[in-house]
């Protein structure tokens, strides 16, 4: 017998409300720019690892770049191939 309810996430029965959906959209930016930004990157790894409090990711010097700055774009074009780099030597 159980004398308290399961521990877990709530289940929702229809769409995520706002709130929920704002803070996945954090989330999601946050991950993102975690790869791309050393400040954000490392309070990232410090939360991930239980070595920093949970409410580093609300600190101002992450939520400023994670929320407001754009996503920084990828490579503009594919890398050129190794042979075609300069001083490449040619076989053949």
């Amino acid at each position: 017998m159980v004398d308290r309810p399961r521990l877990g996430p709530p289940h929702h029965h229809g769409s995520a409300s706002l709130v929920d959906r704002l803070r996945n959209r954090y989330l999601s930016r946050l991950v993102a720019r975690s790869a791309i930004d050393p400040v954000v990157g490392a309070a990232f790894r410090d939360v991930s690892a239980v070595t920093a409090p949970i409410s580093l990711p609300a600190n101002p010097a992450v939520v400023l770049p994670t929320a407001l700055l754009p996503r920084r774009p990828g490579l503009p074009h594919p890398p050129p191939d190794i042979e075609d780099a300069p001083g490449a030597s040619k076989s053949g």
